[in-house]
């Protein structure tokens, strides 16, 4: 849960609001208290889509129909008001991880608590069939678990939104990994599709993997139609009942009552196993809500259900409760050992927590940068091979052969085509109402690099000439540079707001946009003397452009120069020096598992050459993370040296890389189409997965919860990474 933001409402619908959960493509979604003190979630519907043409009379509809759901195992309605200014809906606030986060981080469910978990999900689907809803996007993410058993959420507004989404993005089927054969060819959701969602569920719960993959998209949506799942993994006593809901033909499948009968009845209530991973995060969540919801004193941290002990404190960071819709995935993060101001980091394995919110904050900021890593032991993270919670065609067409790239928050998405004269194009992410289009005619030549800001208008471009057009106003004439006074122009950078371009030049220098007296910055040899011209490979600037960077030869070296954008001093700033030797030595280190699940193995060096192919750079200018060839390095900038980040087997040279807002993870996307997630603090690989078609560029959410990317197919696809540490 974030601090509410000035423009934030403090009160909606005589609801007070405590804290904003999340956001993403219906709205945003606040914690909220009742006069009578009673927790909601308050879902606030998006300006936009409230003006779409009968939208409010169909979210009256679907609210109006949800609120009859009752059941031991959905979650209420509480209060709606479609007419208001802004559309909103409070349901029932739960405090508890999702089912999918409870696996990944937990494992697959044990045998007991499965048996009573499937049979209450019947139960909870069967309310929704009853009250005559269609759930349509039944998965892991959109079930919560709490002290007594699931919750099935967000079926109150699925029908409403689906006819936006439809029209705009090509969505409408739900989630692909769990859908039925009949919508993943493109047909209707029923309460039969729901039925074989919730059997995809019970396979992931059981085994800890959707029943028929994750990616390539082509071949998941094949295995559903076609292929039969391996049940063998179940155990017996659920083999026979999940085939029934598996069956590829909704006719021969149960209905949700006739499931529960199957599965032998719901019980009153669930009671998961004392101390196991369910019950743990199920503590901790109802735990932190209280702590970040009430006023002091703190409360007393909750005791080990069992023995009476206190429980010691958790490594990483979960979540507490997760309200899905489509791309929404809003959570409340469980933060055992940082301040309430502050998003942390994993503890380290034996620290002493400390009560002190500075110490929890020098805490933080040790973890974040680097300082102090020699006295860290991070624990050992699990590698997540993430399923998209998006995949859709943008309603867009474009050639593979463009210059593309991604806002820093990964809001907007723009092309150039390599034609000259062509305009520079944009599209919002994830919902594109229309292209927009920005001319770069005062360049007769092609483009060579493409930096977008978070919304469209705000742009940089060189071109294969060295020239350059950049354009940091929403009124104003683009500005245009030959680059001549500096051998052209190489590189382009801009920072989330747009306000800040930087580009690197032929001849070594780098700095805010162009012109006279605006390159101040160059590469230089260790000793601290001027390097020889060479021209830059890379820039980048920080999110909110308080630090730039540029990426040079200088000898035989590689040299990466990070520089605060504040001040006059030419010679301030951190410097690296990367050997061709070094780059090798990390190419050739072992591989892991690939996005695609083939093992890991011996590494191949690259013939990609020595130049730095992709920069970012962290909050504070305090770490940078680079590639070379199929090489990733992490460095800290207080460091003289930097380290190289583990890879998978078959990851090809990577051509976009991202920094989360807080610094904690970066992701590097390849030319053949793999997509890695690394925990910065710890240099451990925490994520791997696959985009439908080739090299994507890729940016994280401004919540840092999701990663985003558009491959060269014209696909954009979302992962939800914010319960990854």
């Amino acid at each position: 849960m974030e601090r509410l933001d000035e423009d934030d409402p403090r009160e909606i619908g005589g609801y007070l609001v405590l804290g904003r959960l999340g956001a993403g493509g219906m709205g945003r979604v606040y914690l909220a208290r009742t006069p009578g003190h009673r927790k909601v979630a308050l879902k606030v519907i998006h300006p936009h889509l409230a003006g779409e043409p009968g939208f409010r009379s169909r979210f009256a509809r679907e609210v109006a129909t949800a609120r009859r759901v009752s059941g031991a195992f959905s979650a209420a309605v509480v209060d709606a008001d479609p007419e208001a200014e802004v559309p909103w809906m409070a349901t029932e606030y739960l405090a508890g991880p999702t089912l999918r986060q409870a696996v990944v981080e937990g494992g697959p469910l044990r045998k007991r608590e499965l048996h009573g978990l499937a049979a209450a999900l019947a139960e909870g689907l069967a309310a929704i069939h009853g009250a005559g809803l269609v759930h349509r996007d039944l998965k892991p993410g959109n079930i919560v678990l709490v002290g007594d058993g699931p919750r099935v959420i967000d079926f109150g507004i699925a029908k409403a939104l689906d006819a936006v989404e439809a029209t705009h993005t090509a969505r409408g089927f739900g989630t692909l990994a769990y859908v039925s054969p009949e919508q993943a060819l493109g047909g209707a959701a029923t309460e039969a599709s729901d039925v074989f969602s919730l059997g995809s569920v019970l396979f992931f719960a059981a085994t800890g993997e959707p029943p028929f993959g994750t990616a390539p998209q082509a071949s998941v949506i094949h295995r559903i139609v076609d292929r039969e799942p391996d049940l063998e993994r179940v155990p017996e006593g659920l083999r026979s009942p999940l085939a029934a809901l598996l069956d590829k033909d909704p006719e021969d499948r149960p209905s949700a009552r006739e499931a529960v009968r199957a599965l032998g009845g719901a019980p009153e209530a669930i009671r998961w196993e004392p101390e196991g991973a369910v019950d743990r995060l199920v503590v901790d969540s109802e735990w932190e809500t209280e702590r970040l919801t009430e006023p002091p004193p703190e409360p007393v941290r909750p005791t080990d259900r069992s023995t009476g002990q206190t429980p010691g404190p958790r490594v990483g960071r979960g979540r507490a409760a997760a309200y899905a819709d489509g791309a929404l995935a809003v959570v409340v993060s469980v933060a055992l050992v940082v301040s309430l101001a502050s998003d942390g980091v994993p503890e380290p394995v034996g620290a002493e927590a400390d009560s002190g919110p500075e110490a929890g904050n020098e805490a933080e900021a040790d973890a974040g940068n680097g300082a102090g890593d020699e006295e860290v032991e991070y624990p050992e993270l699990p590698l997540s091979v993430l399923e998209p919670v998006e995949a859709n065609p943008l309603d867009v067409e474009f050639d593979a052969d463009l210059t593309r790239g991604i806002s820093p928050s990964g809001e907007v998405f723009a092309w150039a085509p390599p034609e000259e004269l062509e305009p520079v194009h944009f599209v919002s992410l994830p919902s594109v109402p229309e292209v927009e289009t920005a001319g770069n005619n005062r360049s007769y030549e092609v483009p060579r690099h493409l930096a977008v800001a978070d919304r469209p208008w705000f742009w940089g471009t060189v071109y294969e000439d060295g020239s350059s057009v950049m354009n940091i106003s929403s009124d104003g004439y683009p500005e245009s540079d030959d680059g001549d006074a500096h051998h052209g122009y190489t590189a382009v950078d801009i920072d989330a707001l747009g306000h800040v371009p930087v580009v690197g030049a032929g001849d070594g220098t780098f700095g805010t946009r162009f012109g006279e007296g605006r390159l101040a910055h160059t590469h230089r040899n260790p000793d601290g003397s001027r390097a020889v011209p060479a021209a830059v490979d890379a820039v980048a600037v920080d999110r909110e452009g308080e630090y730039m960077a540029g990426a040079a030869a200088v000898g035989n070296d590689r040299s990466i120069r990070v520089v605060p954008l504040e001040g006059q001093d030419r010679n301030a700033g951190d410097d690296l020096y990367v050997s061709p030797e070094q780059v090798r030595e990390a190419e050739l280190l072992p591989t892991g598992e690939a996005a695609d699940g083939s093992p890991g193995g011996p590494g191949e060096a690259s013939d990609a050459g020595d130049e730095v192919t992709a920069m970012e750079i962290g909050p504070d200018g305090a770490v940078v993370v680079f590639a070379v060839g199929t090489a990733v390095f992490r460095w800290n900038t207080g460091d003289d040296t930097a380290e190289p980040l583990p890879r998978g087997a078959g990851d090809g040279v990577v051509g976009s890389l991202a920094l989360s807002p807080d610094g904690t993870l970066a992701a590097a996307s390849g030319e053949t189409g793999a997509v890695n997630v690394w925990h910065v603090p710890s240099a451990q690989r925490v994520a791997t997965m696959e985009v439908p078609e080739g090299p994507a560029p890729v940016a994280f959410t401004e919540d840092g919860g999701a990663l985003r990317t558009v491959d060269a197919e014209n696909v954009f696809t979302e992962w939800d990474v914010g319960g990854l540490v």
